[in-house]
């Protein structure tokens, strides 16, 4: 199953737009479950904004071939708190 990128995708291939999470809910939800140090990947077509306590590792370029959308695989880690 092709995860939806965004809201119309939501809405065209599974009815689902109005319940779409955004990025940073994600990203935010991530957050809180976390153990410190712990990391989360996301790909999408957004690179989310990184808010404390997450700091991002990394963005690496994903596609499936040529002529084909790149997606952003971004990793996050939850900041170690002493």
């Amino acid at each position: 199953m092709e995860t939806p990128y965004s809201e119309d995708y939501a809405e065209n291939l599974y009815g689902t737009g109005k319940h779409y999470p955004k990025p940073g809910q994600i990203l935010k939800e991530a957050s809180r479950l976390l153990r410190p140090c712990g990391r989360v990947g996301l790909l999408h077509f957004l690179v989310p904004l990184v808010r404390k306590p997450m700091r991002l590792v990394g963005v690496w370029g994903i596609t499936t071939g040529s002529g084909y959308a790149i997606r952003a695989w971004s990793v996050f880690e939850k900041v170690a708190t002493l």
